[in-house]
């Protein structure tokens, strides 16, 4: 049981760990995307200030404070639970077969908070991709 368990545990980690590839990347892309539309907003409203589209521009500190604001929030809710499940195995002292399950769940739960984080930013960033994408080709 116990070989199994680490190595289904190790494995899903394994697969988060690729997901959050993935999501780096679609996150990078995502970005370049939102930065050339919004510096050609950025342009066209240095060249004719009356025209330009200050309510689209307006969004850009925001949008990412609020994102990166819930990305700090999931790692800090993350650690304080980590922290909570390592103070209780570390006091443990006669080791069974359940506490080195909950350690395997506890270091999996670990390494997985940066994707948790990621979640937030990487959302705000492609629907902006998306919703610029859709202007640009209807404007």
């Amino acid at each position: 049981m116990l070989p199994f368990y680490t190595a289904l545990k190790l494995n899903e980690a394994a697969l988060d760990l690729f997901a959050t590839g993935l999501r780096s990347a679609e996150l990078m892309l995502a970005s370049d995307a939102v930065i050339r539309s919004r510096g050609r907003m950025m342009g066209a409203a240095a060249r004719a200030p009356l025209d330009g589209d200050y309510r689209e521009l307006s969004r850009m500190v925001p949008e990412k404070v609020a994102a990166f604001g819930k990305a700090g929030d999931v790692l800090a809710a993350e650690w304080q639970v980590w922290q909570k499940e390592v103070a209780v195995l570390a006091a443990t002292t006669e080791p069974t077969v359940d506490t080195f399950m909950r350690w395997t769940d506890a270091m999996t739960r670990l390494w997985a908070a940066p994707g948790a984080a990621m979640r937030p930013i990487h959302k705000t960033a492609t629907a902006n991709a998306r919703r610029l994408g859709k202007r640009r080709r209807r404007g």
